[in-house]
């Protein structure tokens, strides 16, 4: 797989349209990070026929979980806009978290946290962290 620049992860928030709805890229990102978490699970069953023999750990997929978070200049488009929205008004999204060479996460997104701060000389920065839930894969 050919390497791929970080610009390229895409956060992008829906329309909310029906049938069709319409994802755009929320513009001034300059660093995010995605991270797929797995709780784990311990399946360990000693064994009923010798019940006195060491017991060797057995592990199992729990929950997972999928967490973007982003920083960067606040851009004042329609689609920063909506992710301002959710953060404000507690409300669940649409999102689709675009891995190039991988592909694309898609979920109602709950956002943990989203900061916006800013000096008196310069751009407005924001940072964001959201969680992807019912998420659903589309590879490339």
């Amino acid at each position: 797989m050919a390497q791929q620049t970080g610009r390229t992860l895409l956060i992008k928030r829906g329309d909310g349209g029906t049938p069709t709805e319409i994802f755009a890229t929320v513009c001034g990102v300059t660093t995010r990070s995605i991270s797929i978490n797995n709780n784990e699970v311990d399946n360990t069953v000693p064994d009923c026929s010798t019940p006195g023999n060491k017991v060797l750990a057995e592990t199992g997929y729990g929950i997972q979980t999928l967490e973007i978070s982003g920083e960067g200049k606040f851009e004042d488009d329609s689609g920063h806009l909506n992710v301002s929205n959710d953060a404000r008004n507690q409300a669940t999204g649409n999102y689709q978290i675009v891995v190039p060479g991988w592909g694309t996460f898609e979920g109602a997104a709950f956002i943990g946290s989203y900061e916006l701060s800013g000096e008196t000389e310069g751009n407005m920065d924001f940072s964001i962290t959201l969680r992807l839930n019912a998420v659903t894969f589309a590879a490339e």
